[in-house]
């Protein structure tokens, strides 16, 4: 049975949600959506995240991961409040702690 994991980054003025699949071997991309946001509100992006928690490709996710990146921390801080969800705001040695382990995962 393959289990599925999303990821939301929330940008200054995108969302991107990628939701993975993973088997015994291996991850694998199952969707990708990006979402434009004209500004970085939070009412806009609470908007976009109920879009995706409620569509079909975003059912059956076991956990998801937000992170933010160039975005205001009262607008993080907003939109966990309103969601519910634990958002990440991500550094500079986070981002690159990060894209080193996604490409150790490449080669294994």
């Amino acid at each position: 049975m393959k289990l599925k994991y999303g990821v939301i980054l929330l940008d200054a003025k995108k969302l991107i949600v990628r939701i993975y699949e993973r088997d015994s071997l291996e991850w694998k991309l199952s969707s990708y959506k990006f979402i434009h946001l004209q500004k970085s509100t939070p009412v806009k992006a609470v908007e976009a995240i109920v879009k995706i928690f409620s569509s079909n490709y975003a059912e059956h996710i076991i956990d998801w991961k937000v992170v933010a990146l160039h975005t205001r921390k009262k607008v993080v801080n907003q939109v966990s409040t309103a969601t519910g969800l634990i958002i990440e705001r991500l550094t500079q040695s986070r981002q690159e702690d990060i894209i080193c382990k996604g490409m150790l995962l490449e080669l294994l």
